[in-house]
């Protein structure tokens, strides 16, 4: 986590994300504990809305000119609709959502 730490901070997103949604910048082991304070939900929806922020600077940002996140997206999205577009944007890029099985 420590790595996605450094290569966040490069893509400025203590600017572009967190003080646009006026959140804290995770630290190393956010998603990896229950230590960090935020409960699951919250932890749930920093995923989310990360990720849809480097979705949109991945498809339509020129080299070096990020954007800032626009407004959070809809509260009342269930987890499963925030799911199923983050899921929908990792296809888009190429993410394999069915690996093979192979024995150990």
């Amino acid at each position: 986590m420590e790595d996605i730490s450094e290569k966040l901070n490069l893509l400025h997103y203590r600017a572009n994300f967190c003080r646009v949604l006026k959140k804290k910048p995770i630290c190393k082991n956010f998603f990896a504990t229950h230590e960090t304070g935020a409960n699951k939900e919250d932890k749930f929806w920093y995923f989310s809305e990360l990720c849809r922020w480097l979705s949109e600077n991945i498809r339509a940002t020129p080299k070096g000119k990020l954007k800032p996140v626009k407004e959070a997206t809809e509260p009342e999205d269930s987890k499963e609709a925030r799911a199923t577009k983050v899921l929908q944007e990792a296809k888009k890029f190429g993410v394999n959502m069915n690996p093979p099985i192979t024995a150990d």
